[in-house]
């Protein structure tokens, strides 16, 4: 190739790469802001979420985000072998950042995340199994940086849920919840997408907790 149309071969491709880098943050701007509305419709979020991520599947942000929305679908289902269904693809989407970024705090936080909502399709057997794996990526979660609120405020929400006879309940919890607010108090975004969920419902779960013991 002549240096000329080298030249102009280059440019193009910069600018085809800047325009569609452009694109993909202002779809991300658009979903995360659809996410934090107070009616967010995660099956539809997921979907836009999983196209956004198949178009660049070398930035991790719509695969967390994906992940994000469908462990929130999940959470909503009644039937279990939807619940299973829906994490089972999810699961996927999460080992491929886990594997490419191992020494994220936030994805572990997720995986751990999705193992607490296994539990749900059938405590009385799945709940020492799924407990156990929850607390080892809470655990890795923590190694990696002590600082992520989000770490503190699952763990609250494992002991909130667990029975009492096994150290859960609100009296339990409520250490881990007011751990979260210090941290969520302090806690800056290392990039523009970084997390930022959990604060409110954490001080909705201390006003729940505090409210339990004070009856």
């Amino acid at each position: 190739m002549k240096p000329k149309f080298l030249f102009l071969a280059m440019i193009l491709s910069l600018f085809v790469s800047t325009s569609f880098a452009q694109d993909y943050e202002a779809n991300m701007d658009s979903l995360l802001v659809r996410m934090e509305s107070q009616t967010p419709n995660f099956a539809m979020l997921s979907a836009q979420f999983e196209s956004l991520q198949q178009a660049d599947p070398s930035r991790w942000e719509a695969s967390y985000y994906l992940v994000f929305s469908k462990i929130m679908l999940a959470s909503t289902e009644k039937k279990g072998e939807t619940i299973d269904r829906i994490l089972d693809d999810t699961q996927t989407v999460l080992t491929k950042l886990t594997t490419d970024h191992p020494k994220e705090s936030e994805f572990q936080v997720l995986q751990g995340w999705l193992c607490m909502t296994r539990i749900s399709v059938a405590p009385m057997t799945r709940g020492m199994e799924y407990m156990q794996k929850a607390n080892a990526s809470l655990a890795n979660a923590l190694a990696l940086d002590k600082e992520n609120p989000r770490i503190y405020y699952l763990q609250g929400m494992e002991t909130f849920h667990m029975p009492k006879m096994l150290g859960g309940g609100s009296k339990n919890a409520l250490p881990f919840f007011r751990k979260a607010n210090e941290k969520f108090a302090t806690f800056k975004p290392s990039e523009r997408y970084s997390p930022k969920w959990g604060q409110s419902a954490n001080l909705q779960m201390i006003g729940l907790c505090e409210k339990e013991e004070n009856k």
